[in-house]
């Protein structure tokens, strides 16, 4: 993700898809937040890069889903 990010605009957006077990641990990298907990599937999290840093702006959002079973389990890691 570092390395996709240093090559785009500042002002670009970049849309990845990946398994949440590799998104959760790629964001706790990226960010140092290692108290993340697991994504569900399908939701989203957004990340904002300001010089370099990378920070949680969205996670694990899934209002937009219309049913999301809390007792599924996650991906936590």
């Amino acid at each position: 993700m570092r390395a996709i990010s240093a090559r785009q605009a500042p002002d670009a957006n970049i849309l990845i898809f990946a398994h949440g077990g590799a998104t959760q641990l790629g964001i706790k990298e990226l960010t140092g937040n290692e108290h993340l907990l697991g994504l569900k599937n399908l939701s989203t999290s957004i990340l904002a890069v300001q010089n370099g840093e990378f920070f949680v702006d969205t996670y694990n959002q899934t209002a937009y889903l219309k049913h999301v079973d809390l007792n599924e389990g996650n991906v936590s890691i």
